[in-house]
């Protein structure tokens, strides 16, 4: 294997989505060491392995396996690169695809997705993983709802930042606060819609 492989494997998971390799783990259903292990250089995954997270993460196997070098051009699936992404208020989140940077401010992210934006975090509902000031990095592509998963989701006409839950309870919103005053969003006949799954949070120091 080349020595290059778990640096590419994150930035993979990273642009495909996976705020963590612990949420990543989870998603593909494989043990969190197994995973952690092959994107940390302690264990070389099969080849078997290797195709399994090049179709978890939209990228080549050949990719993952290249190295230090570039993907040949026959390859479909792009290295992922370093983009500028607008930062948006709040009150575009209904609209994300006609969303237009509020304040001129740009973050950059590290993915090739051309549906992205940024939003600052208000409050303190998901303290535990993003603090207040925050940039968390939207991907408006992904709308599907995936258990666990960080979101901007919107219930009737509340949009929010939470995780998104629908296994051991009802579908629901939860939030990950040192605030116990914050509490979980339930579906409750509101259709709880997915308007972008996080893919990359930029935290206040």
């Amino acid at each position: 294997m080349q020595p290059d492989l778990h640096k590419r494997l994150k930035l993979a998971r990273i642009a495909a989505g996976f705020r963590s390799a612990r949420h990543a783990a989870e998603a593909l259903n494989i043990p969190y060491a197994t995973y952690q292990a092959h994107e940390s250089a302690k264990r070389n995954p099969s080849i078997a392995q290797v195709k399994a997270y090049a179709a978890a993460f939209r990228v080549s196997d050949i990719y993952l396996l290249a190295g230090g070098q570039a993907p040949s051009s026959n390859i479909s699936a792009p290295l992922p690169s370093v983009r500028m992404v607008s930062i948006v208020s709040w009150a575009s989140a209904s609209n994300f695809a006609e969303a237009e940077a509020e304040y001129g401010e740009n973050v950059p992210v590290p993915s090739s997705s051309s549906t992205l934006v940024a939003l600052r975090v208000v409050g303190t509902s998901m303290d535990r993983e993003a603090p207040q000031g925050s940039v968390i990095v939207v991907d408006y592509s992904q709308t599907f709802p995936v258990d666990k998963t960080l979101v901007v989701a919107r219930r009737g006409a509340e949009t929010t930042f939470k995780r998104y839950r629908d296994t051991e309870g009802p579908r629901r919103l939860e939030p990950a606060s040192t605030d116990p005053s914050h509490q979980t969003i339930y579906d409750n006949g509101q259709n709880i819609e997915i308007i972008g799954r996080v893919i990359y949070i930029i935290r206040t120091v």
